[in-house]
Parts: structure tokens; sequence; C-alpha cells
């Protein structure tokens, strides 16, 4: 298990938060049923400009989630961008600073516009949100997906200055 940000990714790639339940004794965690992406930092080969990339430093991986995640972002926001047509895209790669994985967002296109929002960072955010409430099991997605849909609707219905 290896923490980034206060949030923990076991060897599946889930992740996991710090258990709030009262009954536990402390240091356990709470599974999300969100996953992503082990990845890592490409960095290039100091002996050749135009050699391959080598793997560097694992980074968080919050940004990169896995196309099932991806896809539960998607399931999520379709109801609350109507009008739009909504897939799952990967994000631009940086030429410089290559990942291992990609990052993947739920793109969003209507009149012709097009706007998209960081899959990985959404279902990062409704992760952090799970605690035990009552002594159930809680997420409490909305404001995110709220704030996720709002941001598409925004960006795709803007009036251009």
């Amino acid at each position: 298990m290896t923490k980034f940000e206060n949030m923990f990714q076991d060897d599946d790639g889930q992740a996991l938060v710090a258990s709030n339940d009262p009954a536990k004794s402390g240091g356990e965690t709470l599974e999300t049923g969100f996953y992503f992406e082990k990845v890592t930092q490409m960095l290039p080969d100091p002996n050749s400009m135009d050699g391959p990339l080598l793997p560097g430093k694992r980074i968080s991986p919050w940004a990169t989630a896995t196309r099932d995640t991806a896809y539960k972002m998607y399931e999520a926001l379709k109801p609350l961008v109507p009008g739009a047509i909504l897939s799952i895209v990967e994000g631009e790669h940086d030429p410089y600073f290559k990942l291992s994985h990609p990052q993947l967002h739920i793109g969003a296109k209507m009149d012709g516009r097009q706007a998209r929002v960081n899959a990985g960072l959404l279902a990062s955010y409704i992760a952090r949100s799970t605690a035990f409430v009552d002594g159930q099991l809680k997420q409490f997605p909305e404001p995110h997906l709220k704030a996720a849909a709002d941001e598409l609707i925004r960006e795709l219905t803007r009036e251009e200055n």
C-alpha cells in the first residue's frame, strides 16, 4: 500500500481512505471502489536524447483513473449534462513529461463546442468523501458531480468574446 496526498493505493490500484469508524482501533482503511493506474513519470535516457523513454519515479495516481473508474464517472455525469454527447477520451500528452498511463477525461460535445473534465480527479474527490456515517459506509458524490457538470455546461454554453 502506497500513500499519496492523504489517500492510499492498494496493490490492485484501489484508492483507500483512513477509516473514521469508531469501532476500529486505528490505522484501518476504507475501500472506495475507485481504481487508479500505478503511474510513473517517464524520463529521457540521459545517454541519448533520441532514445527511448525510461520509467522514472511513481507519481500521484489520482489523475489517472482506470477505464472502469472513468466509465463510472461517465455514467454519473451523463444525466447531469443534458443535450451534450459524452465520451471517454484520453488527455493530451506532454511530449516532455510523458506518463506511463494516459489520463482519461469525460469529454462533452454540444453545438460544435467541446469541453472535458479529468475522470481520475473527479473520482478521487468522491473517494475522499468515503466515510462511516451512522454505522454505514457512505460516499457523498453529489457536490463533486454537480461541480463537474456545471463546469462542462459553462464551457459548452459560454458566449464568445
